[in-house]
């Protein structure tokens, strides 16, 4: 996990499992920038296995819905060709489709910055 100067970029590697996420977001919402961040990358690009349900991905949505109290608009770009990341990144967009927080996966961390940058400067 690097703090950036509008937010945060983590990478997460081999296997990843529901308490690696929660882990790193203990680390995020309890950093005194979290209120103030504009974004996160979290690339997944040298994941090798993903141990995550869709149950335990609402309960990562659910975890950050109570969140965007504190921060009510941010933009999550997730970076993965991973199948099974791409599916639960769908299930916890759904459960936060009511809020300002936005979620994308791209390819790339390069395609992830160019959608970060283009929404800061169009706002």
């Amino acid at each position: 996990m690097r703090w950036e100067p509008e937010g945060v970029y983590c990478r997460f590697y081999d296997q990843v499992c529901l308490q690696d996420i929660l882990d790193f977001n203990d680390r995020l919402y309890g950093d005194k920038r979290f209120g103030e961040m504009k974004f996160q990358i979290v690339d997944h690009t040298d994941m090798s296995v993903l141990i995550l349900k869709d149950h335990e991905m609402k309960i990562v949505a659910t975890l950050d819905r109570s969140s965007s109290v504190w921060n009510a608009k941010m933009k999550i770009a997730v970076v993965s060709t991973h199948e099974g990341l791409i599916a639960s990144t769908n299930v916890y967009k759904e459960k936060l489709k009511d809020t300002k927080w936005e979620t994308e996966v791209f390819e790339t961390e390069r395609d992830a910055r160019l959608w970060i940058m283009n929404e800061h400067t169009v706002n």
